[in-house]
């Protein structure tokens, strides 16, 4: 039997109906939630709910699925895993591409879960067994800090934390061509792309997503851009930066130039999570970690010509 899920309405997210929730939490799709909606325990406050229900912003939902069409399991397995910070309530990671925060659905590679495990670290916390302790992800392809919970207070205050926006989350991205300004704000809502292929994409039903932007350099044909999310949707600075023709140079899945990445030898977005600041969760203390380039996005700024 799954264990019991829970999350609570966003602002965005408010006067949607739960069955269109559920979809979202879960990527199953609205008709497979009504498939199985007699089989999940849902309860929204802690009182039965049927799916046809509106809920209001602050609402917990809670839910279980007791027959999952595959279940997800952590692998236990050796990577290097640079944990820059530690103590007895959170962990924060300096993330490498090619490894996914948790176990998911089309990704067979290391993930951070199994590679923490491997080193012997523990999680107790809510949610799924396949990913205790994650409270944000980051694509695999995209390296930087991440910050995991080890109990469930931290766990919890962290998830509260990231919903009010009060984490700080600061990203270094090489985006294609040259921006129209200096810095500036991408304000536009993102939802799951027609094409069914995991992708996301700008939708006018979409949720609420807001990017900051500011360019550090300027290179034929490129500029390294610093970025601010203020929410944080799936992908979203590749598809924020995509739907204004400037995705990220190396991510060929939202329309990147594939002869430009060739040539600069990179096999992946140039994205990179390069600063994160938030209050512990327990003591409330103010934490701050930065995080270097990479060899391989080093490399390609080496390759570039500064205009």
């Amino acid at each position: 039997m799954h264990p019991l899920d829970s999350r609570v309405v966003e602002v965005e997210q408010a006067n949607q109906r739960l069955d269109v929730l559920l979809a979202q939490w879960t990527g199953l799709t609205r008709s497979a939630i009504g498939k199985q909606f007699k089989e999940l325990e849902v309860n929204v406050d802690g009182k039965k709910a049927r799916k046809s229900d509106s809920l209001p912003a602050g609402a917990v939902v809670s839910y279980r699925i007791l027959h999952p069409q595959e279940e997800l399991f952590v692998v236990p397995t050796p990577f290097d895993l640079p944990v820059i910070y530690e103590d007895e309530n959170i962990l924060v990671i300096d993330k490498p591409a090619g490894i996914a925060a948790h176990p998911a659905r089309g990704f067979d590679g290391p993930t951070v879960v199994g590679a923490l495990m491997a080193k012997g670290y523990e999680f107790i916390t809510e949610g799924d067994a396949y990913r205790r302790g994650v409270v944000h992800r980051l694509d695999a392809d995209t390296s930087g800090l991440m910050v995991l919970a080890r109990d469930n207070d931290a766990y919890l205050q962290l998830q509260n934390d990231f919903r009010l926006r009060q984490v700080d989350k600061t990203y270094q991205a090489l985006v294609q061509g040259h921006m129209e300004h200096s810095a500036g704000t991408i304000d536009a809502p993102i939802g799951r792309a027609r094409s069914k292929d995991g992708k996301m994409a700008v939708r006018p039903d979409g949720r609420h997503a807001v990017t900051h932007f500011r360019v550090l350099h300027s290179y034929r044909g490129a500029q390294l851009l610093e970025i601010d999310l203020e929410t944080g949707r799936t992908h979203q600075i590749r598809v924020h930066f995509a739907s204004l023709g400037h995705p990220c140079v190396g991510d060929l899945r939202y329309g990147a130039n594939p002869k430009l990445a060739g040539e600069l030898g990179l096999k992946r977005q140039w994205l990179h999570a390069s600063r994160l600041v938030f209050a512990h969760p327990l003591t409330g203390e103010k934490m701050e970690f930065n995080s270097s380039l990479p060899n391989d996005l080093e490399g390609v700024l080496s390759g570039l010509s500064l205009l």
